[in-house]
């Protein structure tokens, strides 16, 4: 169905130039012409010339050419939605098409603005929402990827100043180079193949692709890439008891295999892919090797492989928890086109060999195939270099890169830290953070300092006046940023001051401030809001405020320290992992049982459960949050030392 806009563009209208149309009005003012005159000889149509001298439009004016009726929206309400759209994307809580047209409809009765959008349903119109999205080309509808709570909140500023800090400090005592910096990561890989696209007849109710079976079972390979270009042949954990020669056909030189029940990475791999790491990497304690990773259980405490690697000359850093979606090089560039073109072989495998199905006796040599294609030196050099890790960059993270971290109000992990790493970051902080900022009411700059007091961030509320502008009388607090936040840019306040007003209800504010203009007959909107300069009372924030968590003032409530980037083969880490060995032996002589059941571990159904955490079923060692009573793992609540867990949610 074509709109009223559409229908009016095929016709006549607005054939005229915007210059000539300048002249003809210019022309008729000076009075060296009449209007019928100037219309002929400039081209313009007459009625539009009158309206024009007359000032009879709402919005353009002058010789501006503007076709259609006006907007239901002022732009700077739009401008205030389109921002709003950001914000809350950049926070994880994204707007849907059906939120963007109710919280539309309710700025509008919010402010008495008369418009076209339905009062039954209470939404503005679908023909509203394309127009909004034509005059906002920066927004889109798009389909987002699922983000745990865990990662919302882990990717936070104080962990990844920490974790370069490190990064930095690492470089500059060993004089490492791009071609001794590697990254290790492990992902799994399937027989049955992401489908691709194809062609079939339009309207088709189902269209099928043949895969080899319905689910088939994950093989683990193990990845490490250098930031110079270098590529450690990879690992391959199948999920048997034994190990076959048939299935190493076809892989990459060099490669590991292994066999584990489940095919999973556990202690004796991880060991055993170090010897094979040192191997091909060739450290030495004269020129030593960085190797960044993640915080497995297997990685972090596994005190065996921490003095191999120590005593070869290896350098192992672990990544801040929860951060690998951003801070992984082979998450960022390799792993995704590697998976590509090994789902691509497997669906030319199957189409060479009609009627059979692809086993684990095929992995390696299809795999081997796709890696040849994935594994190139740009593909390596970028990761490292979007991941900021080589060259050091810590400004590829913006404020918008944090944003969810904010919602969730993430600690900083240097606190009441006894790890003399996290207390250098800590300085690092206190140093940055010493700066004075202007408390007057003059703006200050995008990269300001703040200084280490909490600083509250006011809007103006306008109330009724003549002028037009936001001038506001009264002062609404809508963030607070802490000392933490001061070490990146900010975006420019309306003002600053250090002396916070009582907070108050926004609910019971609004609905004042709307009765108090429908009740003075000087600040009763007439029917059109273009009819005259208005003033905005009722903001989008003030409808739609950002997400912002509230903690739990529960004194029962058991807050975990936070784990961070850690140095693995420190002295200081390996001596923390062997006092915590001793202490779980001397509880498990104690009276272990006692203490599983105070602590609420799991002692059946494990097959049925999901970690809260990690979202894996892993058979591991669980403990039951005491408000929910759903399960997580011990090692990703990180929990050891307190005899009661509450989850992230219930906190």
């Amino acid at each position: 169905m074509t709109t009223r806009a559409e229908r009016k563009s095929k016709g006549v209208y607005g054939k005229w130039d915007e210059e000539a149309m300048r002249h003809a009005i210019e022309a008729v003012r000076d009075g060296t012409m009449g209007t019928k005159k100037a219309a002929k000889q400039f081209d313009v149509p007459k009625t539009t010339l009158l309206r024009r001298l007359k000032n009879m439009n709402k919005i353009a004016l002058g010789s501006c050419k503007m076709l259609g009726r006006s907007t239901d929206l002022p732009e700077e309400i739009e401008n205030q939605l389109a921002k709003h759209i950001e914000d809350m994307e950049a926070r994880l809580y994204g707007l849907t098409l059906m939120d963007l047209q109710k919280l539309a409809f309710q700025i509008a009765e919010a402010n008495n603005i008369s418009t076209r959008f339905n009062k039954e349903k209470k939404i503005a119109g679908y023909e509203w929402v394309k127009g909004f999205l034509k005059r906002h080309p920066a927004i889109s509808l798009r389909s987002p990827e699922a983000t745990s709570l865990a990662r919302a909140s882990g990717f936070n500023k104080p962990q990844i100043v920490k974790f370069f800090e490190l990064i930095r400090e690492i470089y500059e005592k060993n004089n490492l180079t791009a071609a001794r910096i590697y990254n290790m990561d492990k992902s799994g890989i399937n027989v049955v193949q992401k489908l691709s696209k194809v062609l079939a007849k339009k309207g088709k109710h189902q269209v099928g692709s043949i895969t080899s079976q319905e689910r088939g079972q994950n093989v683990t390979v193990i990845c490490c890439m250098s930031a110079g270009g270098n590529f450690v042949p990879p690992g391959f954990i199948f999920p048997r008891v034994r190990m076959k020669d048939e299935l190493k056909d076809g892989a990459p030189p060099g490669s590991m295999f292994t066999c584990q029940k489940k095919g999973w990475m556990n202690n004796d791999i991880f060991l055993e892919w170090i010897k094979h790491f040192i191997q091909h990497a060739k450290p030495s304690q004269e020129e030593r090797v960085l190797l960044i990773l993640d915080g497995h259980k297997s990685h972090a405490p596994n005190i065996e492989a921490l003095e191999l690697a120590s005593k070869s000359g290896v350098i192992m850093l672990s990544l801040p928890p929860h951060t690998s979606h951003r801070m992984q090089p082979l998450d960022l560039t390799f792993f995704k086109p590697l998976k590509t073109y090994y789902y691509q072989q497997i669906e030319q495998w199957l189409h060479a060999n009609p009627g059979r199905a692809i086993s684990a006796f095929q992995i390696c040599r299809l795999f081997g195939l796709a890696y040849g294609k994935a594994a190139n030196v740009s593909c390596a050099v970028n990761g490292f270099r979007k991941a900021g890790i080589y060259p050091v960059n810590m400004l590829v993270f913006n404020d918008s890169d944090f944003a969810a971290a904010d919602v969730t109000d993430q600690p900083d992990p240097a606190e009441n830290s006894d790890d003399p790493i996290a207390t250098t970051s800590s300085a690092l902080v206190e140093n940055a953070s010493s700066a004075a900022v202007n408390t007057t009411t003059s703006t200050p700059s995008a990269n300001a300092i703040l200084s280490p007091v909490t600083t509250t961030i006011l809007t103006p509320v306008t109330t009724a006046s003549t002028s037009p502008s936001l001038v506001g009388t009264t002062l609404r607090p809508i963030l607070e940023i802490s000392t933490n936040d001061s070490l990146f840019p900010v975006e420019e306040p309306a003002s600053v001051i250090t002396d916070t007003p009582a907070c108050i209800n926004k609910t019971a504010e609004i609905s004042n401030l709307v009765s108090d203009m429908q009740a003075s007959p000087v600040g009763l909107p007439s029917s059109s809001f273009y009819s005259e300069k208005k003033k905005i009372v009722v903001t989008v924030t003030d409808i739609s405020p950002l997400p912002k968590r509230i903690r739990s003032m529960n004194p029962a409530t058991k807050w975990r320290k936070s784990s961070s980037a850690t140095i693995l083969t420190s002295s200081p880490h390996k001596n923390t992992l062997n006092t915590r060995d001793s202490d779980v032996t001397k509880r498990k002589r104690g009276g272990a049982q006692k203490t599983k059941q105070k602590r609420g571990r799991k002692t059946e159904n494990k097959q049925n459960s999901i970690c809260l955490v990690c979202g894996d079923s892993a058979d591991e060692d669980w403990i039951q949050c005491k408000n929910c009573k759903e399960w997580a793992h011990e090692d990703c609540a990180d929990i050891r030392d307190s005899k009661y867990y509450y989850c992230d949610n219930c906190s």
